[in-house]
């Protein structure tokens, strides 16, 4: 990952995940194109976004260094795959 978010324990009265604090893991994947999305992902990177489930996002940024910057979201990518929103592709 390439950032963690911690997030502060919260009221007393409050979630249970929001009384004991939490951190969010964030993966950042960029490219300077407009559509490429095919991104790489190594075998720990994706084993990590595994076990961290919801806690786990990444962040795809198309048309880095230029004016026109857009921004993917996807959290929890392993449990859309298994839900079949993305896929997958290996390479040798």
């Amino acid at each position: 990952y390439d950032f963690v978010i911690e997030h502060a324990a919260g009221r007393a009265d409050g979630p249970l995940e929001d009384r004991a604090g939490y951190a969010e893991y964030i993966e950042v994947k960029t490219t300077t194109d407009e559509a490429k999305a095919l991104f790489e992902m190594s075998y720990r990177e994706w084993h990590f976004a595994q076990m961290k489930g919801d806690r786990f996002s990444i962040y795809r940024i198309f048309n880095a260094g230029r004016e026109q910057v857009r921004l993917l979201r996807i959290v929890n990518p392993y449990r859309q795959w298994k839900d079949k929103r993305i896929g997958i592709c290996l390479a040798l």
